[in-house]
């Protein structure tokens, strides 16, 4: 059996990565960020900030492209202001998986 998806540790640290690499300028290193990531009370905002890194990261590569960073924008304030809802792990939503 092929799996698809990585373990959910290994996509944390992923996105620990990328969040990082996004607000480098902000924290002096991965350290202090993972420090600020644990600080956060709520699991849920955590992931938050981790997927508006991801977000943020990809507008900083297209700054030429304006309506790429609108559209970008716009889907951040809307995690923002649906963080209530659950988050939807690619996993839950695909069970794929393929005999070999």
């Amino acid at each position: 059996m092929i799996e698809f998806f990585e373990p959910k540790d290994k996509t944390i640290e992923r996105w620990v990565d990328v969040a990082f690499e996004a607000f480098n300028s902000i924290f002096s290193s991965k350290e202090d960020f993972i420090k600020y990531m644990n600080s956060l009370k709520n699991p849920r905002d955590a992931e938050l900030f981790l997927r508006i890194g991801g977000f943020y990261l990809i507008a900083k590569k297209y700054q030429r492209e304006s309506y790429v960073k609108l559209i970008m924008i716009i889907s951040i304030i809307e995690k923002i202001a649906n963080k209530e809802k659950e988050f939807q792990d690619a996993r839950a939503c695909l069970s794929l998986s393929v005999s070999a």
